[in-house]
């Protein structure tokens, strides 16, 4: 069961009735149930049952669910390509032969009274506000979701037979504040990746430089973080796609990364950070900060710039009866940040 917050519940429709929320932070922060839900916070949805176990059949968002938004202004607001996705046949649905066809359908069941469960629930997902709207603007917008799906009903001991459920739209009050924060993820190489978060700026694109990140993974894992000139290279394209000089840190930052084959390759006294990722307690693992970018590029006109990014850093093993070593070097793919200098 997954802790929700803001739940919103729909009409009730033959006894059962939808609650719609989202997620809670891995902050473990917990939402103001009466403050507006979060524009890049994907929901969660369930239904309950004031008639006891109630089987259901859900089909893909372009047949079962509707959505449309309203900005601060009153006014209806685009959608992205998967908000134009997302209700596309929504009227064409009569029958479960209208779905069935060349789709999957979902099930889930409908056995308890939302009253006996509190807040906690789990069951479907949406998307994110900002996936299916384009919230150019900061402000409190009003999202509402539509829902229909199959009602499974037992005729006889060999017969059942399926019944159109729809759910009346709820209105959900989304809000845009005018800073966010923002979440992006490398590939990943022997069950690590990188998280680099920073803070979201009301540009599209924008980035500021309160950028850190911090290593992710499946499994227990140690590793050594390496000093700015082994483990990064960074290069900065301006609004116009041209290469940015690079001054003061930032001519030390990856000065050394291509020499960096093995552990044997470091001279001694390189800085070396020991990151542990414990899977069930990734905030364990601190996150570490990057330069700011103003202090290492000539970044002297105003705009979108994109941040050319590649990292490494070595994964530890305990190798008997010599204790931990460093075992290899693991180099990420490189990634495009959007980056905004206000």
């Amino acid at each position: 069961m997954l802790n929700i917050s803001g739940a919103v519940l729909s009409a009730t429709n033959g006894g059962i009735f939808l609650a719609i929320g989202a997620m809670q932070p891995l902050s473990g922060a917990v939402l103001d149930e009466n403050a507006p839900l979060l524009f890049d916070r994907s929901f969660v949805w369930e239904p309950f049952s004031n008639v006891g176990d109630v089987e259901l059949l859900y089909p893909k968002a372009e047949f079962g669910i509707r959505v449309k938004m309203l900005d601060p202004n009153g006014r209806e607001t685009p959608r992205t390509s998967a908000g134009k996705e997302c209700g596309s046949k929504f009227d064409a649905v009569r029958t479960l032969e209208d779905v069935v066809s060349g789709t999957t359908m979902g099930r889930i069941d409908a056995r308890h009274k939302y009253v006996e469960r509190g807040r906690g629930f789990s069951g479907g997902t949406l998307p994110a506000p900002e996936e299916l709207f384009l919230m150019e603007k900061p402000g409190i917008y009003s999202l509402y979701i539509e829902m229909q799906m199959f009602r499974n009903i037992k005729t006889n001991q060999s017969y059942w037979d399926t019944q159109l459920i729809k759910f009346p739209s709820v209105e959900i009050k989304v809000e845009k504040p005018p800073t966010a924060q923002f979440f992006v993820f490398s590939a990943t190489n022997h069950g690590v990746c990188l998280e680099i978060m920073g803070t979201k700026s009301n540009s599209v694109d924008g980035f500021d430089d309160n950028l850190r990140w911090r290593p992710v993974a499946d499994d227990n894992m140690m590793l050594h973080g390496l000093d700015l000139a082994y483990g990064f290279k960074m290069n900065l394209r301006g609004p116009d796609g041209k290469a940015i000089a690079k001054k003061g840190l930032g001519e030390t930052i990856g000065s050394r990364f291509d020499s960096v084959k093995t552990f044997r390759d470091l001279p001694k006294g390189t800085q070396l950070t020991y990151l542990n990722i414990v899977p069930d307690m990734p905030l364990n693992t601190p996150e570490q900060p990057f330069p700011v970018l103003n202090d290492c590029f000539a970044m002297d006109k105003r705009g979108i710039y994109t941040m050319e990014l590649q990292m490494q850093l070595f994964r530890i093993i305990d190798k008997e009866p010599y204790g931990p070593e460093p075992e290899e070097v693991l180099r990420f793919p490189p990634m495009k940040i959007k980056v905004n200098r206000p």
